[in-house]
């Protein structure tokens, strides 16, 4: 994962967070470009499938949505 962050989104550091209430949590965050508007997202439509087959949702949003992309 972390060669994954540094490679496409220019990361320096990945914070991976994992709670358990009701729900399991995993929120991965690091400080890199984020997601062009215009990206293949097969990979991450592919972990969508995968935690809703699962029961669960997948998201991916910006940390700071007033970025620019």
């Amino acid at each position: 994962m972390t060669g994954r962050c540094r490679h496409h989104a220019r990361a320096h550091s990945v914070a991976v967070t994992v709670s358990v209430d009701d729900d399991l949590t995993i929120d991965v965050a690091d400080d890199g470009v984020g997601l062009p508007r215009a990206v293949a997202r097969s990979g991450l439509h592919n972990l969508t499938v995968r935690a809703e087959q699962a029961g669960g949702t997948y998201t991916v949003a910006p940390t700071n949505p007033l970025a620019p992309a």
